[in-house]
């Protein structure tokens, strides 16, 4: 949809609502809610930057525990076979 019309003004200029509003009523933003949509948009893409890169890390973190838990559970692997082995030649002794 071409939006063409001039923009009406309310009390909702210079907010992400005024854009909204002004793309409603199908006409163009006027310059104060141009800028309050674009700044919402740069925001969100920065926090959504900032949390991607979060998820990115917990992830890593998540990896190398698990890394250290099948670690774990193989060396209690190994001391179970050893004192299976112990227990097997005290009771050949």
């Amino acid at each position: 949809m071409a939006l063409k019309k001039t923009p009406t003004a309310d009390a909702r200029c210079g907010t992400r609502r005024g854009y909204q509003a002004h793309r409603s009523r199908g006409e163009r933003a006027c310059r104060a809610c141009t800028d309050a949509h674009g700044a919402y948009g740069a925001g969100w893409s920065a926090r959504h930057r900032r949390l991607s890169a979060e998820v990115e890390r917990l992830r890593a973190e998540l990896a190398v525990a698990e890394r250290g838990r099948d670690a774990a559970a193989e060396g209690m692997r190994e001391v179970a076979e050893l004192l299976t082995d112990l227990a097997a030649r005290l009771n050949n002794d």
